[in-house]
């Protein structure tokens, strides 16, 4: 599969927004998802950027569990993903 048919699997439309999941994220950057949430946390931006940005969410992981992950803007993922490496 290609980058660009992955992305298109990993964004949603929400509010008339694009916008993806800290599992997306992960999965596209093959990446720990707990490593994406703690870069999230670990953001240098403003409350306000946050806020509008990110938005803490949950999902049933295989075992039934609910767990942690958060939905994100187009203007959040491409703040997250420039500090990558």
């Amino acid at each position: 599969m290609n980058i660009l048919a992955q992305f298109d699997d990993a964004v949603f439309i929400q509010n008339q927004q694009v916008k993806t999941t800290s599992l997306k994220v992960a999965e596209l950057f093959n990446k720990p998802h707990k490593d994406v949430l703690q870069k999230i946390k670990m953001l240098d931006c403003s409350a306000d950027f946050t806020e509008r940005n990110f938005s803490l969410s949950e999902y049933l992981d295989s075992t039934g569990r609910k767990l942690p992950m958060y939905e994100m803007t187009k203007d959040g993922f491409i703040f997250l993903v420039m500090g990558f490496t």
